[in-house]
Parts: structure tokens; C-alpha cells; sequence
């Protein structure tokens, strides 16, 4: 969690979404599209979908937006 920080779930969708739709992806065997609803690997290792971790510890989170 060292360099985890709280960029708003706006910023993480569009990240996700670009990520997965975007040209330099590693290609998939079976492309999926995306999801925002599939679980992931978050910052500390939980395998939870990332916007329910984000809700849980946003409060942990260094706000670089107010800094």
C-alpha cells in the first residue's frame, strides 16, 4: 500500500476500461470484455472487486488531489 492513492472511482473505471480496451493490452486468448463488477487483486493482496476495496479504504488513502 506504499503508492496506493485515492484518484476517484471516475479515474479507476476510465483507467480499468482503457486498460482492457485499449491497443498495447497483452492480447487474451479469450478477450473479455469489460466489467466493473469481476473481482481483482487490490492493493493489499484481496481477491474483492476493486470498487467495493476502494470504498472500504479510501479513508486510508494519501489524497493527492488536496495535496
Amino acid at each position: 500500500m506504499l503508492h496506493y492513492r485515492y484518484l476517484g472511482e471516475e479515474y479507476i473505471e476510465s483507467r480499468d476500461r482503457k486498460n482492457r480496451e485499449g491497443k498495447n493490452r497483452i492480447p487474451l486468448i479469450k478477450p473479455v470484455e469489460y466489467d466493473r463488477n469481476v473481482p481483482c487483486t487490490c492493493p493489499d493482496n484481496t481477491q474483492i472487486n476493486i470498487y467495493e476495496w476502494l470504498a472500504k479504504h479510501k479513508g486510508e488513502a494519501f489524497n493527492v488531489l488536496e495535496a
